[in-house]
């Protein structure tokens, strides 16, 4: 299997034995659960691991009680969406900014790339009219379109965000063509490859609502009536059947849940991507860090990460496929999350850290997920002492994009193993501009190269793969350092 196969190709390449810088300290492990507040299970389930109430996308609070995406919906029943195929409340993509861009204005920097390469051009509107502007006895708390744009909504060319403003006053937020008002903000008529010529409709023109919010209306090119277009989670003509094969790393939750619009809603007692968790351990002593690692079993954890850090939901707006060609990731991931011999619940035996970063969701493969990655990282770090014990060296993360690290930030590179479909390692590089002169994309004793998906006709690793690095490990001593280039 793939996922079997690529932890042992890591343990090859990391070297069993390095992992285990710090002593074994004579403190114990206990199971302990940690309660959530009252009511967690209405919309999430309890995390005992942290006592963190696990909630579906845009929900916070201790209970999942508060939306914090409430304005990127057009009803309770819309499951939200960031997305530019419907146009949304201008105070959405503001929200939608904060939440995927905690790097400063550089939407370069954003975590979710695919997002923050179309953020500047995305027009938007606020309830309102042309001739007085945004409305000031109506809140902007909602992305439900209403039954006459016309009179009811004052366009924009993009949020102030996009120029360093707080507010919509200046002249560089006006939208400049006003023949993109009612229309797809994903729609560039000046990019051939970026049509999306839609009209958008209220809800009330649509079969059934769309469930209600389930999906959205739009008139498509050519189209005489206006039709549902589904949200990730649904389908059908009105959007009113639940699709539950979109939890694609544990499409049954492992029988403990219901699948839900990506998020898999645990019952009582599991929690987790799929449902996988269910037991909780803790220090005997609070405070201390614990290490009960043990050089004879192979044992990964993995981290359990709230939506906004790293959450499986549509890219854009019907586009709720991936190409299979990415699938690599994903397919470790279900693997893994069904295997109980490798995988522990306990992090203080881990020998190795899986980071979850979901990098495909954020970057695809065609952009540079480090900002995705960091930010998970920043957050592990915040969480958890694991990270930090180590420097990175026994935590991994898959880096699917068509260049994985090759411009990554120089920390990024060094500190924690990545496992990649594209690996490169030379000194002195000059291929489009990568600036680590050192090694280049990868270091070939840390980091993991595998296939972009199983194809099931062999083992993961070619022969002569698998005897290089066998070399290597009999060898090692003769390699000066893990940057030597090969």
């Amino acid at each position: 299997m793939l996922a079997r196969d690529a932890l042992v190709a890591l343990l090859l390449l990391t070297g069993f034995q390095t992992l285990y810088a710090v002593e074994n300290l004579p403190v114990r492990v206990v199971k302990e659960r940690k309660p959530c507040s009252g009511g967690c299970g209405r919309r999430g389930h309890c995390n005992y691991e942290e006592g963190r109430c696990e909630c579906p996308w845009g929900y916070i609070g201790p209970s999942c009680e508060v939306d914090r995406m409430a304005v990127c919906r057009q009803t309770p029943d819309d499951p939200g969406s960031c997305g530019f195929i419907m146009p949304k409340n201008c105070e959405c993509y503001r929200e939608c900014f904060r939440l995927y861009c905690r790097y400063g204005t550089d939407t370069n920097k954003c975590a979710n790339q695919m997002w923050g390469a179309d953020a500047f051009d995305a027009s938007c509107w606020l309830y309102g009219s042309e001739d007085r502007g945004p409305a000031t006895d109506r809140p902007q708390d909602s992305s439900l379109y209403p039954k006459n744009p016309e009179q009811e909504t004052v366009w924009f060319g993009r949020i102030p965000e996009m120029i360093g403003g707080t507010n919509y006053s200046g002249e560089e937020l006006k939208l400049e063509d006003p023949g993109r008002r009612y229309k797809s903000p994903w729609d560039r008529p000046w990019l051939v490859w970026h049509r999306a010529d839609n009209i958008a409709k209220p809800l009330s023109m649509c079969n059934n609502t769309c469930a209600n919010g389930r999906g959205f209306c739009i008139q498509r090119p050519g189209s005489l009536e206006p039709e549902c277009s589904c949200h990730f989670g649904f389908k059908g003509p009105d959007c009113s059947e639940e699709d539950p094969t979109t939890c694609w790393f544990s499409p049954t939750c492992s029988g403990r849940g219901q699948c839900r619009s990506g998020f898999c809603h645990c019952h009582d007692g599991s929690w987790g991507w799929g449902c996988h968790r269910s037991v909780a351990y803790h220090p005997a002593t609070p405070g201390a860090v614990p290490d009960v690692r043990s050089k004879a079993r192979l044992k990964i954890y993995i981290y359990e990460l709230p939506w906004e850090i790293a959450f499986p939901f549509e890219v854009q707006e019907e586009i709720h496929s991936r190409d299979n060609i990415y699938t690599g990731y994903e397919q470790f991931m279900r693997y893994f999350l069904m295997d109980d011999s490798v995988r522990t619940e306990n992090p203080y035996e881990a020998n190795l850290f899986y980071v979850p970063a979901l990098a495909y969701f954020y970057a695809e493969n065609v952009r540079n997920s480090q900002w995705q990655i960091k930010a998970v990282i920043d957050h592990i770090r915040q969480q958890w002492p694991f990270y930090n014990r180590s420097g990175g060296r026994d935590h991994f993360v898959f880096m699917p994009g068509d260049r994985a690290s090759c411009h990554s930030d120089r920390w990024l590179q060094d500190e924690i193993i990545k496992v990649v479909h594209f690996g490169m390692q030379k000194k002195n590089l000059t291929w489009l501009g990568i600036e680590n002169k050192d090694y280049g994309c990868i270091q070939t004793k840390r980091d993991l190269v595998v296939p972009s998906r199983s194809v099931n006709t062999g083992p993961l690793l070619p022969n002569t793969t698998t005897s290089y690095y066998q070399a290597m490990e009999r060898h090692e001593r003769s390699i000066p350092s893990a940057t030597s280039p090969t």
